[in-house]
């Protein structure tokens, strides 16, 4: 099968986030064929945004482009479309993209699926005045593509649960069952708990648990991932600590994972990103179950990760903001023997792993929808 790829996010194999997860479902698939649309030269327009980006008037540079969003020319993508002939057209309901793929989904008259990996109208990079015209747009995309793919239950809630859209959760990394089983293993006191990921939004929060826990013997903090959004000195001082190992390749920092006893999660408490946190799924959680180590969830009730958390009782959740709830939460699995046991949550990481969750089920799942609208396209 045929795919073009027409979208402000593109598969990227040493990526994060979305850009990942898109190579995963569409490189890593021999029997997908893929081409990515990419500017050959950016417009004039496009090069004067960023420029003002780069003097520093970030709020206006993305009015202008709330304004008059810039995207190529049809007779540029339709060239191409024409070139490669592809059978499908896929995008990402973020960035400004996206209204192209529609676009030129309804000239060629071939279908398209959308991802809507996390509602986007809510991101610092879109204007608050702005954020309803956005928030209008995604639901048009939503509304003209062909399939919806929603990562989470929230966003499917956000979207009105239209017919055409499905739940399907990121793709996470296979892993042999044997690096999955970490259940039983010998553990010497402290706990060792690894955070991967986002450390924008996630930033603060991370560092709070990392102040809380420094020096503390029953529980270590182990933190990966780029650009920490964190006090002048943090990163240094816990980078000496040996808390803090920068940003790894997503291959690199899997081989390290099961070096760990728990898997924390975060999700963000700020009232500003409630719908965001509502809408997005954690990628980590999925990647998490995968090598069978318990989960700790730390976000609000309404978080999408707490919700799938408190369900048969999942993981561990700590549903309070400080840090020191984060530790107390924690100091309850501490048993007799003076060591924290988190084996019930073992269990609940790998069935979710074999189930929901499972490499195989979810890639189906994607080719189940690519193949539905090919089919539906010919008929």
């Amino acid at each position: 099968m045929k795919i073009f790829v027409i979208s402000s996010v593109v598969p990227n194999a040493s990526g994060y986030g979305g850009e990942l997860i898109l190579d995963r479902y569409l490189n890593q698939d021999e029997e997908l064929e893929t081409k990515v649309f990419r500017w050959n030269k950016f417009p004039l327009r496009l090069k004067l945004i960023g420029k003002l980006r780069q003097l520093g008037f970030l709020k206006i540079s993305a009015g202008i482009e709330c304004i008059w969003p810039v995207c190529p020319s049809a007779r540029t993508i339709d060239h191409e479309i024409n070139d490669f002939k592809p059978e499908l057209i896929v995008t990402v309901a973020h960035g400004w993209l996206h209204l192209a793929a529609v676009k030129a989904s309804k000239r060629n008259h071939i279908p398209i699926v959308t991802f809507f990996q996390d509602w986007w109208a809510d991101f610092d990079d879109v204007p608050g005045f702005f954020r309803g015209r956005v928030d209008q747009i995604l639901r048009n995309t939503c509304s003209q593509s062909t399939a919806v793919i929603g990562v989470s239950k929230g966003m499917i809630r956000e979207l009105d649960s239209p017919s055409h859209a499905q739940l399907i959760h990121d793709l996470p990394t296979t892993l042999p069952l044997s690096r999955s089983n970490s259940e039983g293993k010998e553990k010497d006191k402290p706990l060792k708990i690894v955070y991967f990921g986002n450390l924008s939004e996630y930033g603060p929060m991370v560092e709070a648990a990392l102040n809380h826990l420094e020096g503390n013997d029953d529980i270590e903090l182990h933190v990966f991932g780029p650009k920490p959004h964190w006090k002048r000195g943090a990163e240094d001082h816990f980078r000496k600590a040996g808390r803090f190992h920068g940003s790894l390749s997503p291959d690199k920092l899997m081989n390290r994972v099961p070096e760990f006893d728990a898997i924390l999660v975060t999700m963000s408490f700020e009232p500003s990103l409630k719908r965001r946190m509502m809408t997005s799924f954690p990628s980590k959680l999925i990647e998490g179950v995968q090598h069978g180590l318990p989960l700790i969830v730390w976000g609000p009730d309404y978080c999408s990760g707490i919700e799938w958390a408190k369900s048969d009782s999942r993981a561990l959740c700590v549903t309070d903001s400080k840090a020191a709830a984060l530790y107390d939460e924690i100091m309850k699995y501490k048993n007799a023997r003076g060591r924290i046991d988190l084996d019930l949550f073992h269990e609940s990481s790998r069935f979710a792993a074999e189930n929901e969750f499972d490499p195989k089920t979810i890639r189906h799942d994607f080719r189940d929808i690519l193949e539905t609208v090919t089919c539906k396209s010919l008929s």
